[in-house]
């Protein structure tokens, strides 16, 4: 697998890692554990893909 196919399955995964922590954050405030889980799982994903470019 290439770096591109590698990036699009990362920013997928961002996408819908972001949507769930929206969903989080409005449904249950923004200091939910929850919504703290998805923000710190985000963040990693965000890195990982920053460092392949």
């Amino acid at each position: 697998m290439n770096i591109t196919a590698t990036s699009g399955n990362i920013l997928d995964e961002i996408l819908k890692l972001r949507k769930k922590m929206i969903t989080s954050g409005i449904q249950n405030g923004l200091t939910h554990p929850e919504t703290i889980k998805y923000s710190r799982e985000l963040d990693e994903l965000i890195y990982k893909f920053l460092s392949e470019k």
